[in-house]
């Protein structure tokens, strides 16, 4: 999953348009490890790939970040039901409040 963010609401401080923001996902769906990080717009990862929060800044300028489900169900698959397995992008201020979310549905086929 990929996705870019753009600060169009009032920023941190006195006028300027930049907020700080902390990111990370989760998911719905059983049997998947996601790691997720900031990405360059090649799709390179400019922050560490893993599972801790993005802490960035975003402003006028889009940012691009980059979410990686791996599927831990040894063969098992991960059925197709989006109302129910889904990734979460989350975009939060320092104290945990959403500031925006995104997701998408997640499939693992089962193993041949």
């Amino acid at each position: 999953m990929s996705t870019s963010a753009i600060n169009i609401g009032v920023g941190d401080g006195a006028g300027s348009k930049d907020a700080a923001v902390v990111v990370t996902a989760d998911t719905q769906a059983t049997g998947a490890l996601l790691q997720w990080c900031e990405i360059d717009s090649n799709a390179n990862c400019i922050t560490p790939l893993g599972s801790n929060p993005v802490n960035t800044i975003i402003g006028e300028t889009a940012k691009f970040f980059a979410v990686f489900a791996f599927d831990q169900t040894n063969g098992a698959g991960i059925a197709l039901d989006p109302a129910n397995k889904r990734v979460f992008l989350r975009f939060k201020n320092a104290n945990g409040t959403n500031y925006s979310v995104t997701s998408t549905a997640i499939l693992v086929p089962m193993a041949d």
